[in-house]
């Protein structure tokens, strides 16, 4: 009897084969999601939108476009986009799907949500789906270039909710030993210093390991272009580095955009997904994350040989000023099952990311 929960890259590969999904190149497909690019068809609108259940995208392009763009030009930092999304997703019943933005988008502090013919809400494709997908994109810091069949967004499909609870957290954390400390050393379930009983980990703030700890964007106007699709841009034309501070805290400032990293090294088993949730207000107004979904297989290996790998944060800060210190919660996971095992697992399908130790930038700031 097959389980249920996400299904893996091989259904995903085989839902490409019935023509459920279409237009999917074969390297767009990860081990429990499969990549969203756009098209040349792309508008600049007056702000985000949300349909009615009875409207396509198509019905309200007239009425909120400003005008149709030009992608021989960038997109305006600040300003709002509405892309067509080149693949196609028929979805059968029980089968439905949730969106992610992409590591590489989120740590560029570019936004964006899916919109689903008929959906009234952003990111979520229901089961008996067939539609058209459009993004809303919005670049906050960076004069941004895109080109037809550039990969902003992760879609990863469903047949059931199966993410933890608490008791079954605590007995897969003590069967797979979740997170590690940089030096190679589990920590147990009962070293965890907070938590909010639901199932989730919650991470902590790395201020302290590292000579560099972070980097802040550079604020709008004070940037060259970012061309999504070429690598090796120069960080100093885009972020600013953050050294270790000497009183172990750093303040943010209101509305600015920073990449940090977690205290914890994670991993995710081969039979699970991740996804960061989103964190109680209790703890402050900010933003952790605009990605935040992980692949089977991270920081884990097909076989456990890795002891996990932290992870990057992208903050904004909503407070006029917000002092964090080295080790202050700042994100949790929450973990859920896949229906089988993935055939790969996260590093074997041209991840990006899969080296990585402490802050790092997207792949954009790697050498050509």
């Amino acid at each position: 009897m097959r389980k249920s929960g996400a299904l893996p890259i091989q259904e995903l590969i085989a839902m490409k084969e019935s023509g459920m999904l279409q237009n999917f190149p074969d390297d767009s497909f990860q081990p429990s999601s499969a990549d969203l690019s756009i098209t040349d068809e792309i508008y600049r609108i007056k702000g985000n939108i949300l349909l009615k259940c009875t409207e396509t995208v198509t019905d309200i392009i007239k009425n909120v476009t400003l005008f149709r763009h030009d992608l021989n030009n960038p997109l305006e930092p600040g300003g709002v986009y509405l892309c067509k999304v080149a693949e196609q997703v028929r979805l059968p019943k029980g089968i439905y799907g949730f969106t992610n933005p992409k590591s590489s988008t989120g740590r560029n502090d570019i936004h964006v949500r899916i919109l689903a013919d008929k959906v009234p809400h952003y990111d979520g494709i229901p089961e008996d789906f067939s539609g058209e997908l459009w993004m809303l994109v919005s670049s906050r810091n960076f004069l941004l270039k895109l080109a037809p069949k550039d990969r902003l967004v992760q879609l990863r499909l469903f047949d059931d909710d199966t993410r933890l609870y608490e008791t079954e957290m605590r007995i897969e954390y003590a069967k797979h030993k979740l997170l590690y400390a940089a030096d190679g050393e589990p920590f147990t379930y009962d070293q965890l210093k907070i938590s909010d009983r639901d199932g989730s980990i919650i991470l902590t703030i790395d201020l302290g390991t590292q000579e560099i700890i972070g980097y802040k964007a550079r604020p709008k106007g004070q940037s060259p272009v970012l061309v999504f699709n070429q690598k090796g841009h120069r960080i100093e034309d885009f972020f600013m580095p953050i050294e270790k501070p000497k009183n172990g805290h750093v303040v943010l400032e209101n509305g600015q955009f920073y990449i940090f990293s977690t205290l914890e090294w994670s991993r995710v088993p081969v039979m699970f997904a991740a996804e960061m949730a989103a964190m109680s207000t209790r703890l402050g107004e900010f933003r952790s994350h605009y990605a935040g979904f992980i692949d089977p297989g991270w920081g884990y290996g097909k076989d456990g040989e890795l002891r996990g790998l932290p992870l990057v944060l992208e903050i904004r800060s909503f407070d006029e000023n917000l002092i964090i210190q080295h080790g202050q919660p700042i994100c949790k996971l929450k973990y859920e099952r896949l229906r089988s095992i993935p055939s790969s697992v996260y590093g074997e399908t041209g991840s990006n990311y899969v080296k990585q130790v402490g802050v790092l930038l997207s792949k954009h700031f790697r050498p050509i």
